[in-house]
């Protein structure tokens, strides 16, 4: 992926329900620690490969706004955005590049459509 993005493209991640969990944690994970789900590759598949915290959130925020056409109303916190949103409470060691640290993270809110939808 980090090939991918340092070459231009933007980065669109998402669940693939119902063929994966609608959970993004174990996306985040994969995107940043480059470990299957499984234990295999341990060290991390092409560990070169991996991203960022914020490279791999905004695959999942602002890259799919750009990619449905969207950009100039989701994708970002800002005033005049579509306000759906989910705060996580996660240990600090993703910001150092720990996917695991996000995967073992829990959802406080989510707002859709500028409504709370749920809250811890």
């Amino acid at each position: 992926m980090k090939s991918l993005l340092h070459s231009g493209t933007v980065l669109a991640f998402g669940s693939d329900v119902p063929v994966a969990s609608i959970d993004p944690r174990p996306g985040v994970a994969a995107a940043m620690d480059r470990n299957a789900a499984d234990g295999s590759f341990p060290g991390g598949w092409n560990p070169d490969e991996r991203l960022s915290f914020v490279e791999t959130i905004r695959g999942y925020t602002l890259g799919n706004a750009i990619a449905a056409g969207m950009a100039g109303r989701r994708g970002r916190l800002a005033a005049g955005y579509d306000a759906d949103l989910v705060a996580w409470e996660v240990d600090p060691a993703v910001e150092h590049g720990e996917g695991g640290a996000f995967a073992a993270g829990r959802a406080l809110l989510t707002v859709v459509g500028g409504d709370v939808a749920y809250l811890a």
